[in-house]
């Protein structure tokens, strides 16, 4: 049995690494993709609360920032699987 040369590229390694750079891609994006929309509405949440003297502006600005955030993961999931293929 011949050892694999070292020129020649094992489509095992160039796959398995392709799914490791989306993976961390992944996670960079999702960390991106959760805390900027919770940052920003937390933030007019606040701003909303003070101005108009309630609390509930927050809690929504939190629920709809889950929300779209959830929505921008499950679209992301659904590329990168597409890639995987």
């Amino acid at each position: 049995m011949e050892a694999p040369q070292k020129n020649q590229p094992n489509p095992n390694n160039s796959k398995k690494a392709l799914a490791t750079k989306l993976l961390l891609e992944a996670a960079t994006e999702f960390a991106v993709i959760i805390g900027l929309p919770l940052y920003g509405f937390i933030k007019l949440g606040k701003y909303l609360d003070s101005r108009y003297d309630q609390r509930f502006f927050t809690i929504l600005g939190i629920l709809l920032a889950l929300f779209i955030s959830g929505y921008a993961i499950y679209k992301r999931i659904i590329t990168i699987k597409k890639l995987l293929k």
